[in-house]
């Protein structure tokens, strides 16, 4: 009983905060759903309970407008899909937010440290607001699509590419805005033919349908022989082309292509020319019929360009014909005449990549002569670096007579902390291919003959 007397105070003590009257009714005065939307919030400040009750009219403009756009996702290939699906969420939160820069704060109230906001937008202001920005936008959206056709006529396509994916975010939320439109609105919001083809599943397509008119063509090379650790007669010649018909196609400048053996590895990349030409020096290296491809360089994250460009490539066939292989001695020195045991055996590694041997006597050598110099220090995170650069000038002679047949020359850099660990780098970097040998001993030619 002596407790008793307290508990009406305990429990008035903590009494919950109650919301007002139009909070559940979600509505105040002429603030009424019929013309508008309403959003209610509350939180443990004035401004916290606007921003929820903002964020709840964004909310409703948001499943509205995701049940609009997903008509548009499955107008695009089902592989793409997803893809877009994921950039209309995105497009469509930042439409949203952005958009309703109307939403008047009608109504706040405060209880025991509970704070409660309703705020309005006006369905006609917001449509009036949203119509003009459309309008705005699409006129962009235009002037990109034309300079994308510019570029496109004079064979500039990965440019006009790139430019219309530019566009893309635009044009999605562009979308977004019209879903919304088309909500608020009496009537629905009309899309001329014109604006209609920058909606962004048909900004998708566009950039489909001209990288599925690019073409990559073989020109000549295929079919050749070569004796084994040799050039190929001609080279591997190729073009890029662009067009919606035979008539307009049109040269692609500028276009990267990798050359790949069988196992995938890149053994030279080239640009096309101003006439989409590129050509491929390659060597007789392995034995029998080789298969080399050409294809596209692939540009790193679109996955719709990638999908696209991965199907263009052209493969060549060339027989290896079977040849004794040449032998060769093989000596590599520096300016004081001291062997260079490590860049030997980089040539070493190259002959008998070409097919051919190494051994001492034999009546032909590969003498190189490596030669460095040391460029000035510059500031590095562990103090001051040496950079050096050096050139290795390896000459194929004749082992009796030591009449030179022909060379090449082979440069490098190395970075360290001083000279000498510079000088190793560069070494280390240095680089000789069995491609490299094949092509000297192409130009020696007839002068092989004897050995």
């Amino acid at each position: 009983m002596k407790y008793s007397a307290l508990i009406p105070f305990v429990l008035f003590g903590c009494a919950v905060a109650a919301p007002p009257d139009w909070y559940h009714r979600r509505e105040w005065r002429e603030y009424t759903p019929e013309f508008g939307y309403i959003g209610v919030g509350s939180a443990a400040s004035r401004a916290g309970a606007v921003d929820a009750a903002t964020a709840d009219i964004v909310r409703q403009f948001q499943v509205s407008v995701e049940a609009n756009i997903e008509s548009l996702v499955q107008s695009v290939a089902e592989g793409d899909r997803e893809t877009i699906r994921s950039q209309y969420s995105t497009a469509v939160k930042t439409a949203a937010s952005a958009k309703l820069k109307g939403v008047q704060t009608v109504q706040t109230a405060e209880d025991k440290g509970a704070y409660y906001a309703l705020c309005y937008l006006d369905r006609d202001e917001f449509a009036i607001t949203l119509a003009e920005d459309i309008a705005a936008r699409k006129s962009v959206l235009i002037g990109i699509y034309l300079a994308a056709d510019s570029l496109l006529n004079r064979g500039g396509v990965f440019s006009a590419v790139d430019m219309l994916l530019s566009s893309n975010e635009q044009a999605l939320e562009c979308d977004a805005w019209q879903s919304m439109l088309n909500i608020v609105s009496s009537q629905s919001y009309a899309v001329g033919a014109e604006t209609a083809s920058l909606s962004g599943p048909a900004l998708l397509s566009r950039i489909r349908t001209i990288l599925n008119n690019v073409r990559l063509e073989k020109i000549s090379g295929g079919g050749q022989s070569a004796p084994r650790g040799q050039r190929l007669p001609q080279p591997l010649t190729v073009k890029t082309t662009y067009g919606m018909t035979e008539a307009n196609r049109v040269p692609i400048s500028g276009v990267s292509l990798d050359l790949t053996n069988v196992e995938g590895a890149r053994l030279d990349r080239k640009i096309t020319d101003h006439d989409g030409l590129a050509q491929f020096e390659i060597s007789a290296l392995g034995a029998n019929t080789q298969t080399v491809t050409v294809s596209i360089n692939l540009p790193l994250g679109n996955q719709i360009i990638s999908s696209i460009l991965r199907e263009k490539r052209i493969q060549f066939t060339y027989t290896v014909e079977a040849v004794s292989p040449l032998t060769f001695s093989i000596s590599v020195v520096d300016e004081n005449r001291n062997k260079v045991e490590s860049l030997e055996q980089i040539v070493v590694g190259a002959v008998a990549a070409a097919g051919h041997k190494i051994t001492k006597g034999a009546p032909l050598c590969f003498n190189g002569v490596v030669s460095s110099k040391s460029n000035i220090s510059i500031g590095g995170f562990s103090g001051s670096e040496k950079i050096v650069k050096v050139k290795l000038v390896l000459t194929l002679q004749d082992s009796e007579n030591g009449a030179k047949l022909d060379e090449a020359v082979f440069e490098a850099v190395g970075m360290g902390n001083s000279e000498t660990e510079a000088l190793k780098k560069a070494y280390n970097n240095l680089q000789v291919k069995a491609d490299d040998i094949a092509l000297l001993l192409t130009r020696a030619g007839e002068k092989l003959h004897p050995y």
